[in-house]
């Protein structure tokens, strides 16, 4: 698998007005500009604050993305599934926010030989979206929105567009040994929405690499195609 740095933002974008500042404020901001908090979403609530605004709108951090180098590595390493996210729920962490969706498994294509052991997530779940029913699994990815200190701050990932509650997806996963958290190892190279008619549509159109070339070269981006064709293997 090849490894991939996906930047998606470091710079904050903010409605942050400077005209009008009092003394006070003035000293309040460049008192945080040097602090050793900075960046942190604790700061960039303090820094909101300071500026009299409530809301910020942050870009995501840079995330490690193992991209497939083929279809065939594809499903040597992860679980193939068909799945619908049925809820959401954002958390802060230290610097950004991870929101956690819980999907129902609607149909396995594939599964590897061997679990991945480098792709499962040391990071468990977060306690109040168990227990879950036997068709369900939960996977994290960046963004989403919290409030901190009264501050509503929002995080997006232009790489890897937020999932569609209702909405089926084709889903790279590396599921751990219960089954309860299923890690999106490959991020947007191995996340695929279905529409209608059941066609394959990458969540990030502009991205290409191998295992979505074989879907639309070989399959034709049709789910019955690529279904069939895994069954005779």
């Amino acid at each position: 698998m090849i490894k991939v740095l996906a930047i998606s933002g470091a710079l904050v974008i903010a409605t942050f007005v400077f005209f009008g500042f009092s003394t006070q404020n003035r000293a309040e901001v460049d008192e945080l500009e040097r602090s050793l908090e900075r960046g942190t979403l604790v700061w960039h609530s303090q820094m909101a604050k300071a500026k009299g605004k409530q809301s910020v709108l942050l870009g995501s951090t840079i995330v490690d993305y193992a991209v497939p180098r083929s279809m065939d590595d594809a499903l040597a390493n992860y679980h193939l599934v068909v799945a619908e996210p049925i809820s959401s729920r954002s958390y802060p962490t230290t610097y950004n926010i991870q929101s956690w969706y819980k999907f129902r498994l609607i149909e396995e294509l594939s599964a590897p030989a061997t679990n991945c052991i480098d792709c499962v997530s040391t990071v468990g779940p977060p306690e109040d979206l168990l227990p879950l029913e036997p068709d369900e699994f939960l996977s994290a990815k960046v963004g989403g929105e919290v409030t901190v200190d009264g501050v509503r701050i929002t995080s997006r990932d232009p790489e890897f567009p937020a999932f569609e509650t209702g909405k089926r997806y084709l889903l790279l996963v590396a599921f751990d040994s219960k089954r309860i958290v299923g890690v999106l190892r490959s991020g947007p190279w191995g996340a695929f929405a279905l529409n209608a008619a059941d066609r394959l549509e990458p969540v990030n159109a502009k991205l290409k690499h191998p295992f979505s070339q074989k879907l639309s070269e070989q399959f034709g981006n049709s789910l019955a195609t690529l279904r069939l064709n895994l069954k005779r293997n």
